[in-house]
């Protein structure tokens, strides 16, 4: 049986799309947290931020088949977990102490929230009316394994400084502008464009 999505459907993700990538842009896609009584604004986390607080959470023992298993399966908040947190709310771990005040069922629902703003999966949405052509062929590609390489990538294809994008720019802003980055597509497949002295050097192998 074949389904068909309505107009109307269409329309509700189209305003979907277009209202997560409108709060993005305008950082109105933050998340307000209670912990202890008190109220908490988590934002998109910067590369900098991430990486300070992967500095404390690298220190939680954690198992599970994806992040969200893991910290249902945590027996307790540890210090290392507040510092984490901590660093998603200031930039760095100086509200650890004041975090204590909250239970483990709070700790638990922020880190997973300090989680989901890492993730770019509420993204797709945008990109659901386009044609599959652009995601095909792929040239293979190698690095881009850690922070150094990614960091790399993104000033070089994004043309920002590495203050930009260490610690300006969101980082899954950063990965939607450069996933959603205007390219030439040619037969539904992306172009990869080389420079004239590994062209000289492919034509010297022949």
């Amino acid at each position: 049986m074949v389904v068909f999505a309505s107009p109307l459907f269409q329309f509700r993700i189209m305003n979907q799309a277009a209202k997560i990538v409108s709060d993005a842009l305008l950082g109105l896609d933050f998340k307000n947290v209670e912990i202890g009584g008190v109220v908490y604004t988590i934002k998109p986390p910067t590369i900098k931020v991430i990486c300070s607080a992967i500095h404390h959470f690298s220190n939680i023992g954690m198992t599970g088949d994806n992040i969200m298993e893991a910290i249902k399966k945590l027996p307790g908040a540890t210090d290392d977990m507040l510092k984490g947190i901590s660093c998603f709310i200031c930039g760095n771990e100086n509200m650890a102490k004041a975090l204590e005040n909250g239970t483990f069922d709070e700790i638990k629902e922020v880190l997973e929230i300090c989680f989901s703003m890492m993730d770019i999966s509420a993204f797709q949405c945008v990109s659901l009316m386009k044609n599959v052509s652009m995601l095909a062929a792929r040239p293979k590609t190698e690095g881009n394994e850690t922070f150094f390489g990614q960091i790399a990538h993104l000033v070089d294809t994004l043309h920002l400084s590495y203050t930009e994008v260490f610690e300006v720019i969101p980082y899954r802003n950063l990965l939607m502008m450069q996933r959603d980055k205007l390219h030439a597509i040619y037969g539904g497949q992306k172009v990869k464009k080389i420079s004239g002295k590994e062209l000289a050097n492919r034509r010297k192998k022949k």
